[in-house]
């Protein structure tokens, strides 16, 4: 059936207040969808019924859950074993920068802890700290860099530890689109957790902890029924002591010890749903077989490319793409860094198709200005019609004479960041494009700009998507401003479905401008919607975290 969202906000539900219908089914002729609000889930008719009840409500859950941060040897020898034998889920908070180095954990052992159960989680790639002055596209390279390095490992990541635990309030919308849940508040050894953010989670210190402030909060996550994620770093004595007493203490109580996965579950209003799934395509190119237009280059002993030049300049490499399927994802990424000089802040990846001399499909990701770390960079775009050669690589900002290091240059073709398809049955998701030169004036209610596109379930025109194939999607939008709104009012992100609107969450600076909406549907074949973004007063510049995703379920 299609879902009449009209009906259900008719029926009593204020639209103000849900972010999406869940599911729908029959029961007895009458239609029921499942719908999840910030009340919680309910159930709701459309077939003139008004009436509507919660979940059913479980009984509220306490737990407690570790985890240990930087990849220390310990972790290893005595902490994993140790959880091992109590058949606990470990977390373990590691910035892969750090991976076979000295006096860390190697990867073989990361591997056979993740097999024996335990949780590995993104602790970004550098440890380096997100606070306000962090270029947003070095944030975004080192959770891509790390989300990376696990996957090769064939380990999947749900979970991100802040360093230092300071994440500023302007990368929680990259969060959300690569995690389930994050640790991005300061410790707190009071703090019990219940109904949070997911993406606003805080942890407790054993470190500045003792037995008795251990026994207080694991008695108020049990009075309260919320969740308790103790850390540490080195596995001490007094720290190995702190954690025994803590599994011995809450278990008196019956306070459940489980996975930091799940207490982050059990302490959330609702798990995120924005994680991306880092199943990498085909490799079918780690060609070093690269050239450059305006310097000089060679490769080194190490297999590197280097790049010297004193202007803008390109270093790419072509290949065909005749035997490519339309459609299909193709992505490049590859490590750069600075060796010497100044690289400007115009540096992007760049990846596109070509039809003998025309450029006709295009990609290109701004990664800013880089330094003397190594970041792995990624930019996809899709096989376009008509195609006979795809061309890929970057394009450096040099300031002066400065050379530039390319390390390990890698083109893959099927699924990458943008595609969840395990099976030919499973879901197959698509990114549209939002026009990030569109400004939303004060007080209005302005459809967003969408890039035109087609495939074979849906196109895009005049700012609508429609869709061409009959089928269940879930929509996901996200709509972010390119600067600080504070003096602005808010809004609503709102979508058009056949006439029919449907709100979605208020637009705050909080999450830097950030409005979400998501929703599920079942299309009929030509059915449209439309983005818009109803101003209550300030002007709102749409920016480049800016997202539509469009997953078909079935």
């Amino acid at each position: 059936m299609t879902i009449d969202i009209q009906k259900l906000i008719d029926a009593g539900l204020d639209a103000k207040t849900f972010d999406e219908v869940v599911n729908s089914r029959d029961k007895d002729g009458i239609t029921i969808l499942e719908v999840t609000s910030r009340r919680g889930t309910v159930y709701k008719t459309i077939a003139g019924m008004i009436s509507s009840f919660p979940w059913p409500p479980a009984t509220p859950k306490s737990s407690i859950s570790f985890i240990f941060d930087d990849g220390l040897p310990k972790h290893y020898s005595e902490v994993a074993p140790y959880f091992k034998s109590l058949n606990i889920p470990a977390g373990f908070a590691i910035h892969t920068a750090s991976i076979d180095a000295a006096g860390r954990l190697d990867s073989s052992q990361i591997i056979e802890m993740s097999k024996d159960g335990h949780e590995m989680i993104c602790h970004t790639h550098n440890h380096t700290t997100f606070s306000s002055g962090l270029n947003i596209e070095i944030a975004r390279a080192e959770i891509l860099q790390s989300l990376d390095i696990f996957n090769s490992m064939g380990i999947d990541i749900s979970g991100f530890v802040g360093a230092q635990s300071v994440v500023d309030n302007k990368f929680i919308n990259l969060l959300r689109a690569n995690y389930e849940y994050t640790f991005t508040r300061p410790a707190d050894k009071t703090n019990v957790m219940r109904d949070e953010n997911p993406y606003k989670l805080n942890r407790a210190a054993l470190e500045s902890m003792n037995n008795a402030d251990i026994d207080l909060i694991i008695n108020s996550a049990k009075a309260d029924g919320g969740s308790v994620v103790f850390y540490a770093h080195d596995y001490t004595n007094n720290i190995k002591s702190k954690v025994e007493h803590a599994i011995s203490y809450a278990t008196t109580k019956g306070v459940d010890i489980v996975s930091p996965s799940m207490s982050a579950s059990l302490c959330s209003k609702g798990i995120g749903k924005g994680k991306r799934h880092l199943i990498k395509g085909d490799v079918i190119s780690t060609s070093r077989d690269f050239n450059s237009s305006n310097g000089t280059m060679l490769v080194d002993a190490n297999k590197d490319i280097r790049e010297t030049a004193s202007t803008l300049s390109t270093v790419v490499k072509q290949i065909s793409s005749t035997n490519f399927k339309v459609g299909q994802l193709v992505t490049f990424s590859s490590e750069l860094r600075k060796i010497s000089g100044t690289i400007g802040p115009n540096t992007t990846m760049i990846i596109y198709f070509k039809s003998g001399s025309t450029v006709i499909s295009t990609q290109e990701i701004d990664i800013g200005q880089i330094d003397t770390k190594y970041y792995r960079y990624s930019v996809s775009c899709r096989v376009p019609s008509g195609s006979d050669s795809v061309t890929y690589g970057f394009l450096c900002d040099h300031a002066g004479s400065s050379e530039i290091l390319m390390r390990d240059p890698i083109l893959r073709y099927g699924n990458s960041v943008l595609a969840i398809v395990k099976q030919d049955n499973s879901p197959v998701s698509f990114k549209i494009d939002v026009d990030t030169n569109k400004v939303i004036p004060a007080s209005t209610n302005t459809i967003v700009g969408l890039v035109n596109t087609t495939n074979a379930i849906f196109s895009v025109s005049n700012d609508s998507v429609f869709f061409s194939q009959e089928g269940h999607y879930l929509v996901n939008i996200m709509l972010a401003s390119s600067n600080d709104i504070s003096a602005n009012l808010g809004g609503y992100v709102k979508a058009v479905i056949d006439g029919v609107s449907i709100y979605g969450s208020f637009v705050t600076n909080e999450y830097f401008g950030g409005g979400f909406l998501t929703f599920s549907i079942k299309a009929y074949e030509g059915m449209s919607f439309s983005i818009y973004l109803k101003s209550m007063g300030g002007v709102f510049n749409v920016g480049s975290n800016s997202r539509l995703n469009i997953t078909k379920t079935k």
